[in-house]
């Protein structure tokens, strides 16, 4: 087996690489864009709104 590598594994190399980029770059737009703030929003409340669930539960728990 032939260890160089051709022409034809460069450029796929080359276009592969394009690729994986283009599709970095459309992600990290989609996930920028003024559009998805409110679900990232809320998505970031949701820890926060557990805590009140679980603090409830352990003073009901406690009082019991």
């Amino acid at each position: 087996m032939d260890a160089t590598i051709t022409h034809w594994q460069v450029t796929l190399h080359s276009y592969w690489t394009v690729v994986l980029f283009a599709t970095f770059i459309g992600i990290w737009v989609w996930a920028w864009s003024g559009k998805r703030k409110k679900a990232f929003d809320e998505a970031a409340r949701l820890p926060l709104e557990d805590d009140d669930d679980v603090i409830e539960a352990t003073k009901r728990e406690v009082n019991q």
